[in-house]
This record gives C-alpha cells, sequence and structure tokens, in this order.
C-alpha cells in the first residue's frame, strides 16, 4: 500500500491525534496532447495517446482507470474521520452558539484549497459517526459537492445521515466549474 509518486495528506482527528494517511495520484502531465503520469516504479507512463487509452505493458493495466488515485493507510478508519477537522475547529472558536459553521467538501484537496472551515469525507460517504462528529462540533453545514454523477451520490448520502433537523446549506460552484480546486 505505498504511497509513492503521491501527494500524501496526514489524517488527523479533532483532537489532532494522527491516525493515518491519504494518498493521491498526482494529476496527469499534458505533454502536447498526450497524458502521462509518474509511476511507483520510477518513470512515466503514457496514458492517453490521441485521446484513447494508451496500451501499457503487463505491469500496469490498460488506461488511466485501472491506476489507483488515492491509496489510504493500511487501517486508518476514514470512515469514522474527518480531514481538516481539527482545523474548522479551530477556526471557529470564539464564534458565538448557534454560529459555528464547516464547508463539507469531496476530498482533500478541496480542504487544502479552501482552507478552514472546510472539512472532507475520505471517501464518497458519510458514515454514521461522521454525522455525529459534524453535530458535536457544527451548528450549520455548507455542502460544496463535485459536478458529476459522484457528488450527486456524496450529497444524496450526507442528506441521509444529516437527516435530524439541522442547517444544511447546500452552495453552488461557479458556471463550468467541477469541483472547489477549479476555482482559483
Amino acid at each position: 500500500n505505498s504511497p509513492a509518486c503521491r501527494i500524501i495528506l496526514p489524517i488527523y482527528d479533532e483532537n489532532g491525534v494522527r491516525h493515518g494517511w491519504q494518498a493521491r495520484i498526482i494529476d496527469a502531465v499534458d505533454i502536447h496532447g498526450e497524458k502521462w503520469i509518474w509511476t511507483d516504479r520510477g518513470d512515466w507512463l503514457q496514458i492517453t495517446r490521441n485521446g484513447e487509452d494508451a496500451y501499457v505493458d503487463e505491469d500496469f493495466p490498460k488506461g488511466f482507470g485501472a491506476i489507483q488515485k488515492y491509496k489510504n493507510a493500511t487501517g486508518s478508519a476514514r470512515n469514522t474521520l474527518l480531514f481538516g477537522l481539527k482545523q474548522a475547529i479551530e477556526w471557529n472558536k470564539g464564534r458565538p452558539a448557534g454560529k459555528k459553521f464547516c464547508v463539507l467538501v469531496e476530498g482533500p484537496l478541496d480542504v487544502c484549497k479552501g482552507g478552514p472551515p472546510c472539512i472532507a469525507l475520505l471517501g464518497k460517504s458519510m458514515s454514521p459517526e461522521q454525522a455525529a462528529k459534524i453535530r458535536a462540533h457544527f451548528d450549520q453545514v455548507g455542502i460544496i459537492a463535485d459536478k458529476d454523477e459522484a457528488g450527486k451520490q456524496c450529497l444524496k448520502r450526507v442528506r441521509q445521515q444529516m437527516t435530524e433537523a439541522y442547517n444544511i446549506i447546500e452552495l453552488d460552484l461557479p458556471p463550468g466549474k467541477k469541483d472547489l480546486g477549479d476555482c482559483s
């Protein structure tokens, strides 16, 4: 479960205790219209040729979709953690009761882009434990879901977990932007 050739993001709980990491493959590089990625075996792999999946050797299955985009530390309880939770709690210190809020986004890189008070799930769904942590620390939640099918499903699952009378505000991205990372 090597994080090689990926950005490694440590995952902490609300008390600042590190529980593992999530690693994300660095986005493909566009060289004259063809997509390439740096591999954990120490070389470049062409993943598209003329807009189609490129042929690759037997060490790598065909196409980018076969290469795992995210990796999580073995044994990390990602369904109980929220990326950026401690920072969002700190950001809200001093705010009056009833006015503490967070912005829930899909991925840790979106949190890095948005900063506190953004927090992220470490997968495509929200667990009851994650929902309980949000309710314990925040009075309002803004949700910025990616504008793809996975984002729609994520939003649906979050709404199912946050069923109690809770102030959830769906925030729209600007036209032409698919996620928070595109907004700069």
